[in-house]
């Protein structure tokens, strides 16, 4: 048995000191997950934090079956959904009259206006793109790995990552694509 099954019996038993270990083994995947969907690092932060909250919940539901990374993963895709229903992408003006966190150095702050840019094209591509692409590029996700966390096929992955980088391409032009 994998580590993680031993970690959730032991969840479920009350030992904290495995919710410890647990957390640890994933926040940082689930952070990245959130950090390249979220413009403000304490949105990314709290969320992160409820996708734990909500597994531990619901943890006496939780049924093994290997794939506790992809439950995670879940869990996170539903609660960005839920947080930022209604919501339009937020704009790097907003976010710094918001208290947002200002680069003190010129080359964090270009960084900064480059990835909010590049966030704002990526919100623009239909969500089977835009998961397929985020996963590959930035949280370096194989393609493989892609296939088996949504559950489709490696062929659609490939040809969805393909698709979300040529509309990414036009859209970075400033041209507009055919859906």
């Amino acid at each position: 048995m994998s580590t993680d099954y031993w970690l959730i019996q032991k969840i479920k038993k009350g030992n904290t000191e495995a919710c410890d270990e647990l957390v640890s083994k994933y926040y940082k995947d689930i952070l990245n997950y959130f950090t390249y969907r979220c413009v403000n690092k304490e949105t990314a932060k709290d969320l992160t934090q409820d996708t734990f909250l909500k597994f531990f919940e619901h943890i006496y539901e939780y049924q093994f079956q290997n794939k506790t990374k992809n439950y995670l993963y879940t869990i996170a895709g539903n609660l960005l959904k839920n947080s930022f229903a209604g919501k339009n992408t937020v704009s790097l003006d907003e976010y710094i009259e918001n208290g947002g966190e200002i680069c003190e150095q010129a080359d964090k702050y270009n960084a900064l206006i480059d990835r909010t840019d590049f966030a704002s094209v990526l919100n623009k591509l239909p969500d089977d793109l835009k998961k397929c692409i985020s996963m590959y590029y930035m949280q370096g996700y194989k393609q493989k790995e892609i296939s088996i966390m949504l559950g489709i096929s490696l062929p659609l992955v490939k040809y969805r990552i393909k698709r979300a980088k040529k509309i990414l391409e036009k859209l970075m032009e400033g041209e507009d694509y055919d859906a």
